[in-house]
Parts: C-alpha cells; structure tokens; sequence
C-alpha cells in the first residue's frame, strides 16, 4: 500500500505534464521517430553508396531536392540532370514511414551510386532540408550545388554541361559567388489528364507570367555561408565578398529578377495537366506546408481552387501560348532511351493555344504606368489607386511588401482592373529590389514613362488633364523632378474611415 502511495502521485504528475505538451512536440517526437525508423531500414541502401561519398578531388556539382509522392516523374528528372552533368543528386524523401518503400525500393532498382535518398518525414521541411543538404554537401568537399524541385530542369543554352556554366560563372577565377537563373514557366498544354509520358515531352508550352521573375540559384559551395540563414528556395546567404550575378553578370538582389534567358533558364513545369496540377495541390506544400502563405492559400482552398480550373491567384489554369521543346530535345540526344516515346508518344493532342496574357502584353500606344512598394496599408490603397487611375496612368505595378499578403491580395482580386497588377514581394529592404523589377517589366511591356510613388503620394497636375500630357510636354528628352508638398495632421488625433485627400 505504501508503496502506490509513493508513486501514485508521480505517476499522476507525468500525466499531467504529457497533457500539457502541445501537439507540435507530439508530431516533432513522430517526425524523428519516423526518420530514425525509415533511416535504419535504409541503412543496407546507404552503405551500398558508401564509395561515392567520399570526400571529392575534383569539381562537381550537385543537386537537393525533396521529393512528395513525385514518383511518377522522378526516373525522367534524376535522368535529365544526371545526363546534363549533376555528379550526385541528393533526394530527401517527404513521406511518413508507411510510404518510404516505394523510394527504398526505387532506389534499389536504379541502383547507381550516385543517387543518395535520405528520409524526412514531416511539415514544412523544404528549409530544414535545405540546411542539411547544404552541410553535406559541404562535408563530401563538393564543388557548386543547387537547389530544384520534380517539376524544374535546368536548361542550358550556350553549355554542354552544368559544370562549363559553373566555372564560367562563379568559379574562384571568375570570383565565386551565387549564379541567379530564371524561371520559365509552362502551362498544361491543353492536357486534362496524366499520361505515362515524359513530362518534358507533354508539356512544352511556354506560359508568360510575372512569376517568370522568380530566380533559382547555381551555388559555389564554399560561398553559401552562414547555413543557418537559408529560408527561402530561390536565393540563399552569400559569403562576405561574394555576389550574386545573373548570366549577364548583373548583381542580384531578391529572389524576383528579371534577368537574361539566352544561357540558361530553369523549365518549370508547374501545373502539369489539369488532373496532375489537382494532384499536386492535393499532395500538399513542402514550404508552406497544410496552413499554406495565408488563409487563402491553405492546402484546402487551393485544392478546391484547382478543381475548380483555377491558378492560385484565381485565374485559369494556364495551357501557355509559346512551344519550346529544348528539354525534351536535350533528354532525347543525351538520353537515347527516350527515344522511343517519339513514336509512341502521349494519346492526348496537346495545343498552345492561349493567347499572350493582357498584363504582359507589350503596349502598342504611348502610356505612363506607375511602380509603388506596398507595406500593410490596405486602409489607403483604393483611394490612391483610383486616384492615379482618374490621371490617366495606364498601368499601376503593385509590389507587395504587407506582413499579411493575403488582404492586399483580396482586395486585387476584387478591383479586377486589367491595369492592375499585383506581385508579393515579401523581405527586407525591397524598395529598390521592388523597383528595379518594375524597370524591367515596363521595358518589356514597352510603356513610355514611368513613375514611383508610395502610397501616401498623390501626383497633382495643375496644368494638364492628365498624366499622358504632362509627359509628353516635359517627359521626351529624360527625367522629369517633381518637388513633394508636404502636408501636416489637420489637428486630427485618430483614423477616420474616409478618403486622406479629404481629411
């Protein structure tokens, strides 16, 4: 009896401190304990590539990726880059321990060396992953890295291989640093459903986006110092010293870059076909994760936005209006395996039949638009939009910098102005990064003129009736100075739910 009265309490005391640990503790214990497990039933696969991960004497570069139930499109991807010059691919498996076989297995029948699968189960992982793929491979003293999802491929243009495009660019000799290539993103190509064909062969055409603007990096490993700081896929932490370029050799300075594509481009073949595209949504994030950017992009609304044939910004779900087949041409000469997919090829007719969006179209008449950096003032944004509309400015180019996205991104979707467009551009110190893509975009769109205000700025014009004149009289040799107004509190304590122009 004494003796449950000795341990009856203490028993009771643990009960109550297991109730009180929150889920995510519980979910992170079954994350390691999934890990470990899939760990120890891979460690007969791992000790067979054992020869290949020793430290490197040569230069090599090498890919990270996390794979989700990508297993449809895995063999063509690891392929593709293997036969372009990756000499390891890293692949960190995103499934629970149920699911591992499959790549266990997948790796068994592939059974080449330079393949390394390594489980991580969980949520949100694909910066984890990213941390720990870079300390590896910094440990195996590999050369340049980069960091690309199943649905990417690097595309080389003037290059035989990835190592010819490395040491061209940020070799030691040619300083070191971070190589910033751009996305080019592909629509469905009209295609409903999957068919078990090559991707790069299904899906060759091109969908103009602003989300082209969206860079991934090709890494000299060495410079990507401190590890800890990694959060983003497209850009990572630079050495002191060290720069990030594009092919033009220009300087980098955000994850949105409108850089040259006649080098390379990274295809990003995003959506699939339709039914691949519900799927992919369905599988779930490995950044975001279930709860998604913001309320309107959980895992859940972009299912149901995806069966519903739309985009995550709730447009259509593109098919892309440009063919290019340089992927699939690149796989069939490297790869003669492929080969035979030319005469026995995918079923379903494929047709780019979009025509180029009108936000990217090029202008064919003078026009004026106008660039501004959006910071959490969704109180003021409708009045100065109207406004500037109202004085004549053809397009205005919205940077969101917001803590919140998702309101900003609301509201654009309900002014549904075709001279409106909207882009998140979250992180710190964006303003010039914000707008220097907006220089970029304006010269592909062939506008005229070009402003840049905040959102507490209002053009006045006292002269003309709007913008357009204005330029034209005073904006055809250069740069026009427009002197600020500044105006004071009125006396006023507190917000008012009115226009600031009449406060």
């Amino acid at each position: 009896a004494w003796k449950w009265f000795y341990w009856c309490p203490i028993l009771l005391l643990g009960l109550v401190a297991l109730s009180f640990m929150s889920q995510t503790q519980f979910q992170t214990w079954n994350h390691q304990s999934e890990r470990k497990q899939a760990e120890h039933k891979m460690h007969e696969i791992a000790s067979q590539n054992k020869p290949n991960l020793r430290r490197k004497e040569q230069d090599t570069a090498v890919i990270c990726v996390v794979q989700k139930e990508e297993y449809n499109y895995i063999d063509e991807w690891v392929d593709y880059h293997l036969a372009i010059g990756f000499s390891d691919i890293y692949i960190y498996d995103n499934v629970n321990q149920e699911q591992a076989d499959y790549m266990v297995d997948w790796q068994e029948q592939r059974n080449d060396p330079r393949i390394h699968l390594i489980p991580y189960p969980g949520d949100k992982v694909q910066v984890p992953v990213y941390k720990d793929c870079a300390r590896r491979v910094a440990k195996y003293n590999h050369t340049y890295v980069t960091f690309l999802d199943v649905d990417e491929f690097l595309v080389l243009k003037q290059h035989q291989s990835v190592l010819e495009l490395a040491n061209d660019y940020i070799s030691p000799q040619q300083g070191g640093g971070h190589l910033a290539i751009n996305w080019e993103m592909f629509g469905t190509a009209g295609r409903h459903s999957y068919e078990p064909f090559p991707v790069t062969q299904r899906f060759q055409c091109i969908y103009q986006t602003i989300r082209n603007e969206f860079v991934k990096s090709l890494i000299r490993v060495q410079d990507l110092d401190p590890v800890d700081r990694i959060r983003s896929p497209h850009t990572f932490p630079l050495r002191n010293g060290t720069q990030r370029i594009d092919t033009s050799r220009r300087m980098v300075t955000s994850s949105r870059h409108e850089g040259p594509r006649d080098v390379a481009v990274i295809n990003h073949y995003y959506f699939r076909s339709f039914e691949e595209y519900v799927n992919k949504r369905k599988r779930g994030d490995v950044f975001y994760g279930a709860k998604g950017a913001n309320p309107g992009h959980s895992q859940s609304n972009l299912t149901a936005q995806a069966l519903a044939g739309l985009d995550p910004n709730g447009n259509p779900i593109p098919s892309g209006y440009k063919q290019d087949d340089s992927a699939w041409k690149t796989l069939r000469q490297l790869v003669p395996a492929y080969e035979k997919y030319e005469t026995n090829g995918p079923q379903e007719p494929f047709e780019c039949s979009d025509e180029i969006p009108p936000e990217i179209a090029p202008k064919t008449t003078d026009t004026v638009a106008l660039c501004t950096i959006h910071k959490d003032e969704t109180w003021y944004i409708n009045e100065w939009v109207d406004y500037h509309f109202g004085m004549g400015f053809s397009d205005i180019y919205l940077y969101d910098n917001s803590d919140e996205i998702y309101h900003l991104l609301e509201w654009t979707k309900r002014h549904s102005d075709p001279g409106l467009h909207y882009t998140d551009f979250t992180g710190e110190g964006m303003q010039i990064a914000a707008y220097q893509a907006c220089i970029e975009r304006a010269k592909q769109r062939q506008h005229t003129w070009l402003m840049f205000l905040d959102i507490d700025q209002f053009l006045v014009l006292k002269q003309h009736d709007n913008v357009l004149d204005f330029a034209k009289q005073y904006g055809q040799k250069g740069h026009v100075a427009i002197n600020w107004e500044v105006y004071g509190t009125a006396g006023r304590s507190i917000y008012e739910p009115f226009p600031v122009t009449y406060r």
